[in-house]
């Protein structure tokens, strides 16, 4: 099947074996595109701070027939069942490019339109757009770091009691005695 593919822009279905691919592709549009700063930078500013690549979109065009050419492509009425199982099921898939590499190959990406006209009997004129996603990572939290406060030469030895080393919070405020949410006065 890879030979055959190989200047044609496909992806898998849902099942993850059934080739979605049109029969005849009229035309393949790969757009990328970038965010920039609208207002003036000051000289010595990371360009990289006010300018952002988008992600690549995908414009694919093309006819599926009932008549087949290659036994790779479903029929018309399977091709449109098929994608819209893909849309409605929320599926993240790699969108491969030919061989030539004039269209790449992309991963994590989603199809963000389809429409479809019927011409003749037995063909659909299909406009398939796709657009890759961009995952982001996620911090997480491994270890806290001890924070040790000194209390500055104005304020003695006194802030140093009343201190939490830890933190730098305060746990004597006015005489009152701060241990948690539980607030209890300096008297007994």
């Amino acid at each position: 099947m890879a030979s055959l593919l190989k200047n044609v822009v496909f992806l898998l279905a849902k099942d993850g074996t059934t080739v979605l691919v049109l029969d005849v592709t009229s035309s393949m549009e790969v757009t990328r595109s970038a965010s920039v700063a609208q207002h003036t930078l000051q000289s010595g500013v990371k360009v990289s701070d006010h300018y952002h690549p988008d992600l690549p979109s995908i414009n694919l065009v093309g006819t599926i027939n009932q008549t087949k050419v290659r036994n790779d492509s479903p029929a018309p009425e399977d091709y449109i069942t098929l994608v819209n199982q893909v849309i409605d099921d929320v599926v993240v898939f790699t969108l491969y490019g030919t061989e030539d590499r004039m269209v790449p190959s992309f991963d994590n990406c989603v199809i963000t339109s389809f429409s479809y006209m019927k011409e003749g009997k037995d063909s659909l004129a299909v406009n398939l757009s796709i657009q890759q996603l961009d995952f982001g990572m996620k911090a997480s939290l491994d270890t806290l770091t001890t924070v040790t406060v000194s209390p500055s030469a104005g304020t003695g030895s006194s802030l140093a009691g009343t201190t939490d080393p830890k933190t730098g919070t305060k746990t004597v405020v006015d005489g009152f005695k701060l241990t948690g949410l539980a607030i209890e006065t300096g008297k007994t």
